[in-house]
């Protein structure tokens, strides 16, 4: 994607078209006079000033006086929308002084052609290595009218024959390239002041830091915090320095952002505070638009974020939401002018995305027969081990491990959770003793399945096993009762020694790797555990050891995934409610 794509801007063509030596290599098309009916005018009365271009507060009134100095007569003298805009220029010019945008690099330097009474000498040393000023070919066109510096008239030179004569202006696309750009080499681009909307910008902004800071983190590396307080003033948040009004996609970034924090890491505490609080006001008054973005269901995404930790969001999930958020094509962006960007917004995304979850869902149906299957053949009702329970391990398991090639990942998930309750609820109707020799039982059984004939014979007899059980439970046994219990104590291992099994030959099939001799050892240490507590402190690291070993990763691997680990525990405790409020959604195809 290199710099992106994004459509021509008409206004930035016509500042460019305004320079000498230029002139020659922009399309007649792109030169014609054009003329507004004053009607037009009377729009900005009724305009939504949210959607207001970019820097269009700081501009309009100059390129008024531009006008009226050419005797292009303006209908409108003293609107209520020209003064609004007026009080914004001045609000802004107020809080960005022309001596600190002469020092510093500040978002002004975006919109020089709205500006009077330049130093441009200073501004010269404010200069993007490329030559532009914030890659804004309107204001380097209007900075090399006013000073005839060769490096902006190389940059528009560059603009213009790259884009056949258009001139198009390097917004948010260059930063989705960034963000994608910093997960391989983020000490390429990132600062210790952040990061902004292209490279090797002066001028960093909250929102493209928020994203690149978490989509780092997520990825391991290691980005310190301390980089929000760049955008913090008093107790509150700022995009840029010197703005007039916050953007809620700068504030949406910031509260996922704040998400993954450390423990004691007080600014993402207080930046969490801070967006979230700005967030559901907006949500609150039905404000929840965008002055970067038009988009389809900007509220729907916000709405899902404060309504679901990203602890508790399950990945597949959010993709089926987003699928029905996502507005491709139709998203217009908003910079100087509106603008649209083929390789972010396209419809083409939409449908790959609808027949990779179509396609998905599929499969996972097919899966969920063969968990039943499995689910029947152990009897593990037997045990205390619900339908709705198996359900919920599998769609847990399903929203987090989706993809087709990580099938065996998916039922190794399911059926060690599903296990593991089993013995969980066993463990509760026996004692101490009879749960060591449990333990023992497991030990030989397990050790001796390394014949794989005698495996087949013994999980045929297993098998047999149910009708017997079953029919004592009509009877009015209890589950405990002596008269069955070593039957249920072996129709338990050798659900548990057979399921082990399988998932070894998966694994070795598939990966060449030899998993059984790890998997004995964490379940044994699992099944030692005489309190109940202390099991259940046990089963998340049980659950991720098993489905990094059936990944094929090395025995040792386990450290890499402590991360995960805390995510799947605390979903866990989340998931009554995620499933009553998101499984009709899951199993409902996109279309």
């Amino acid at each position: 994607m290199n710099d992106g794509e994004i459509s021509i801007s008409a206004y930035d063509t016509a500042w460019v078209a305004l320079v000498e030596d230029i002139l020659e290599y922009i399309p007649f098309y792109a030169r014609k006079r054009t003329t507004v009916h004053p009607a037009k005018y009377c729009k900005l009365d009724d305009a939504n000033t949210i959607h207001m271009p970019i820097g269009f507060e700081v501009v309009l009134p100059s390129l008024i006086e531009i006008a009226r100095s050419l005797d292009v007569g303006f209908p409108i003298e003293d609107s209520p929308a020209l003064r609004d805009i007026y009080a914004k220029r001045n609000l802004k010019l107020a809080r960005i002084p022309k001596e600190m945008m002469h020092v510093v690099p500040t978002t002004l330097l975006y919109s020089l052609e709205g500006m009077e009474d330049l130093d441009w000498e200073k501004l010269l040393k404010l200069q993007c290595i490329d030559g532009s000023f914030l890659f804004s070919p309107a204001s380097t066109a209007f900075a090399l009218m006013q000073t005839k510096d060769e490096k902006y008239l190389k940059y528009l030179q560059k603009v213009v024959e790259r884009f056949n004569g258009g001139g198009k202006f390097f917004l948010r696309e260059k930063q989705i390239n960034i963000v994608l750009s910093l997960v391989t080499a983020h000490c390429l681009y990132w600062t210790e002041y952040g990061v902004c909307w292209a490279r090797n910008s002066k001028v960093a902004d909250i929102d493209d830091t928020a994203m690149g800071f978490r989509i780092l983190r997520l990825r391991g590396r290691d980005v310190s915090p301390d980089v929000f307080r760049h955008f913090k003033e008093g107790e509150e948040f700022f995009c840029f320095h010197g703005q007039s009004t916050s953007a809620v996609m700068g504030m949406f970034n910031l509260y996922r952002a704040s998400q993954v924090m450390f423990p004691g890491e007080k600014i993402l505490q207080q930046a969490k505070q801070h967006s979230s609080t700005f967030l559901r006001k907006k949500q609150a008054s039905n404000e929840l638009l965008d002055k970067w973005i038009i988009t389809k269901d900007l509220p729907g995404e916000v709405g899902y974020a404060l309504e679901v930790p990203w602890y508790a969001s399950l990945p597949r999930i959010e993709t089926r939401f987003y699928v029905e958020e996502y507005g491709g094509d139709n998203d217009v962006w908003i910079g100087k002018t509106l603008y649209r960007m083929s390789n972010v917004n396209n419809n083409q995304y939409l449908e790959l995305a609808k027949l990779d979850f179509n396609n998905c869902q599929a499969l996972h149906q097919l899966e969920w027969q063969e968990i039943q299957k499995w689910y029947n053949e152990c009897n593990l009702e037997l045990f205390g081990v619900e339908k709705g329970t198996l359900l919920q391990s599998y769609f847990l398991a399903t929203a987090n491990i989706f993809t087709a090639e990580r099938s065996t990942e998916r039922l190794a998930w399911t059926q060690t959770a599903v296990l593991m309750k089993a013995v969980s609820s066993y463990f509760e109707t026996i004692t101490v003793a009879e749960q060591k020799s449990f333990v023992n039982e497991f030990a030989n059984h397990i050790t001796g399945y390394d014949n794989i004939s005698r495996f087949r014979q013994k999980r045929l007899i297993s098998i047999t096993k149910k009708t017997t059980m079953k029919h004592d439970i009509k009877e009015g046994k209890e589950f405990g009762d002596d008269h069955f219990h070593e039957e249920q104590q072996q129709q338990l291992i050798m659900a548990l020694v057979s399921t082990l099994h399988h998932l070894s030959l998966d694994v070795l099939a598939s990966h060449g790797t030899r998993i059984q001799d790890h998997l004995r050892s964490i379940w044994e240490i699992f099944l030692k555990q005489v309190d109940e507590q202390n099991r259940q402190h046990e089963e998340a690291f049980v659950l991720v050891r098993t489905i990094t070993l059936c990944a094929g990763q090395p025995h040792n691997s386990w450290k890499r995934t402590q991360f995960c680990l805390i995510h799947t525990s605390l979903v866990s405790s989340h998931l009554p409610t995620l499933l009553l409020m998101n499984y009709y959604k899951y199993i409902k195809k996109p279309r």
